[in-house]
């Protein structure tokens, strides 16, 4: 099953990002534009795809976050932007890490969301292993409930606990 066609956010653009950050609007639009092409024809270039990932390190984190969504719903469809998700949650930066999470949530769920999800349940940063279980409860991923059991019982955080508690509670469904 295909996703649906994206389409280019023009009313957010044009009310949202103009508005507040002038300097933003072109290069969102022309990302949004190449991903909305690829999506479409089912092809992404080397080098606007390459440009994409340049956007992902950019000092906005506006910019940084919708390009990232964009790389996530690319993912769905091309290896090349899952790799870069994936590489992108082994960053030394926590920050990077969960970002890369919270953009699996725009491609449906595949054995490597388990991968990264699971790893991320793991990672040293509370903001990373809460996102972690947020995706695993998004996605309803049952297969991590025992690694999501055994992260929240050692799970030091209480909001991070809480966060898997909730995830856990949503994909372990009651057997009676």
């Amino acid at each position: 099953m295909r996703p649906k066609p994206y389409r280019v956010p023009e009313h957010w653009i044009e009310t949202y990002l103009e508005p507040r950050y002038p300097d933003l609007a072109t290069p969102f639009r022309r990302a949004a534009d190449a991903t909305a092409t690829a999506l479409r024809d089912g092809e992404l270039d080397d080098d606007t795809f390459a440009g994409l990932v340049r956007l992902l390190d950019h000092r906005s984190t506006v910019l940084r976050d919708s390009v990232g969504d964009l790389v996530g719903r690319l993912a769905a469809e091309f290896p090349a932007a899952m790799d870069v998700v994936v590489h992108r949650t082994r960053s030394p930066l926590a920050r990077t890490r969960r970002e890369a999470l919270t953009w699996l949530r725009h491609s449906p769920p595949s054995p490597t969301h388990e991968r990264v999800c699971a790893a991320g349940l793991l990672d040293r940063s509370a903001v990373v292993r809460a996102q972690a279980a947020d995706n695993v409860r998004y996605h309803g991923l049952e297969a991590l409930a025992p690694v999501l059991t055994e992260a929240a019982g050692r799970e030091d955080d209480p909001a991070t606990r809480r966060t898997m508690e909730r995830a856990l509670a949503s994909v372990v469904v009651p057997r009676g």
